[in-house]
């Protein structure tokens, strides 16, 4: 059994701001753990833990909530089912932006949150499958294929510790 247990720091103490066990939270939870846990990552942003009851310890997850949010520019949905669409010709295209943002929901600009990052489609033609954020963001397109489908555009962060983002879009 797993518990997931959101952490931050104060002073030498760290509090579980959010735990979760089974289907139960508690919140405010105090605990004191050894200071090899402190030394483990960076507590300055709230970090994530799990702890694993069957080996009694807690695993460090050092994501900080940092993570990538893909949008896309067409707010056409012609058949109402919530999914974005153009005309599926070969010539029409989507463009989306993909954002770095931080655990507080504040966009990530630093020069170091300028990642490299990676995109996929299941169809259509992207107009590149890798580049780098600027300031927290790009901006890419995907041209349509000629026929009535749906794609997949997955946006992967070099970096694992970054929750990756995907969306649905339908060419009609």
């Amino acid at each position: 059994m797993e518990y997931e247990i959101l952490f931050k720091k104060t002073d030498k103490t760290l509090v579980a701001t959010r735990a979760m066990t089974d289907s139960r939270e508690v919140f405010g939870v105090q605990t004191d753990y050894q200071k090899v846990i402190l030394d483990l990552v960076n507590l300055d942003e709230p970090a994530k833990y799990l702890y694993d009851s069957e080996t009694n310890s807690l695993v460090v997850d050092v994501n900080y909530g940092k993570y990538l949010k893909l949008t896309v520019d067409i707010v056409r949905d012609l058949n109402e089912n919530g999914i974005a669409d153009i005309d599926g010709d070969g010539i029409s295209i989507f463009t989306f932006t993909i954002k770095k943002y931080n655990a507080d929901d504040s966009l990530a600009t630093l020069e170091s949150d300028n990642d490299e990052l990676t995109i996929n489609t299941t169809r259509g033609k992207l107009s590149t499958t890798k580049t780098n954020l600027v300031n927290g963001q790009v901006i890419f397109t995907l041209r349509s294929v000629d026929e009535t489908t749906t794609a997949t555009v997955t946006v992967k962060n070099k970096d694992s510790k970054i929750k990756d983002d995907s969306m649905t879009v339908e060419f009609l």
